[in-house]
């Protein structure tokens, strides 16, 4: 909220890494998989990593709005940092599965969950962010 000097863009950088944990988590309920003491700290381990994709599609979009009408400067605000969301999610999710080669199970399932809940990170930001921006920045130009 500092950053942005804005409550608004401040708290929407949070949805990525909100909804990121929760579907991580609701997917490890539905599939039954065994929680233990390591894959506890994996949401920790998300909320550093989700925060980043929000702050990146917040600031540009930030910077693309006052240039573009808002539908353009989503347009352009995705296809920006688009590449690097998915570069960093598919290098994350890739170190984390090296976790999988070892021979700890408490790890193997840390493993599985960070990769998970990057994916879902990387998801949200893309499909939740976005509409919330424009949503946004619609109501505050009504107002």
């Amino acid at each position: 909220c500092i950053t942005f000097v804005s409550v608004r863009y401040g708290l929407s950088t949070l949805i990525p890494v909100t909804f990121g944990v929760i579907w991580t988590f609701g997917i490890m309920g539905y599939t039954n998989f065994e929680m233990n003491v390591a894959s506890v700290s994996a949401a920790s381990i998300m909320l550093g990593l989700g925060i980043d994709f929000g702050i990146q599609l917040t600031h540009r979009f930030r910077q693309e709005i006052k240039n573009n009408k808002l539908e353009k400067a989503m347009e352009n605000t995705l296809v920006g940092v688009g590449r690097p969301i998915l570069t960093t999610g598919t290098a994350a999710t890739v170190g984390f599965s090296v976790l999988l080669l070892g021979t700890l199970p408490m790890l193997h399932g840390l493993a599985i969950l960070l990769c998970v809940g990057v994916i879902c990170c990387v998801l949200t930001t893309f499909l939740l962010l976005p509409p919330v921006l424009i949503l946004g920045e619609k109501f505050k130009r009504k107002i």
